[in-house]
């Protein structure tokens, strides 16, 4: 790979993403007011979802956390005080304590299972279901013969190429709830 004088990379995938978003907009909004109202909508409702998605999952994520520590902790106990535990006879007691701790943590675990298995598939939906409304908004832009069929197979394949960098982000933002809750615990 070529590097400019100095040895670094003066381009990035992210920015090679921003250069594509910023092209289709523009692409967009000079093509037709109606594809670029449908285009546009996408990202307030990524926004949206993305929103109610943090919200629900904030205390799930916060008292999983709170779990592992427990779950830890126990470990932690049970191994430096093997020898005790062991003269005392206390492993069933400690195995008991351990299966309760996991049990908590599991629950909390599902809890937050439940709430992302209910976002990811409408974050998977949401690109596909714009796509299929400027497909249907623009079968009516070409039958009013404000577009032609080729710009709107270009606004189609364009806003296609946009759907996985919108799941990434999206992605991305579905896992600010645990890095919050995780960095909490260690500040």
């Amino acid at each position: 790979m070529w590097l400019p004088k100095g040895g670094r990379r003066r381009g990035t995938d992210r920015e090679g993403g921003v250069v594509l978003v910023e092209f289709a907009m523009i692409s967009l909004i000079l093509t037709d007011p109606f594809l670029t109202i449908v285009g546009l909508l996408m990202i307030p409702a990524l926004a949206v979802m993305n929103r109610s998605f943090a919200r629900r999952m904030q205390g799930p994520a916060q008292r999983a956390q709170e779990r592992i520590g427990d779950v830890s902790a126990v470990a932690h106990e049970s191994i430096d005080g093997a020898l005790v535990v062991k003269a005392l006879g206390r492993e069933r007691a400690e195995v008991e304590r351990l299966r309760e701790k996991a049990q908590q943590l599991r629950v909390e675990r599902t809890a937050a299972g439940f709430v992302r298995a209910g976002f990811e598939p409408a974050l998977e939906a949401l690109p596909s279901l714009a796509i299929t409304v400027m497909i249907a908004v623009g079968a009516w832009r070409v039958s009013t013969g404000a577009v032609t069929v080729g710009t709107l197979v270009q606004m189609v394949t364009l806003f296609g190429m946009l759907a996985w960098p919108m799941r990434f982000i999206g992605w991305i933002l579905s896992e600010l709830p645990r890095a919050v809750v995780g960095h909490r615990r260690i500040v």
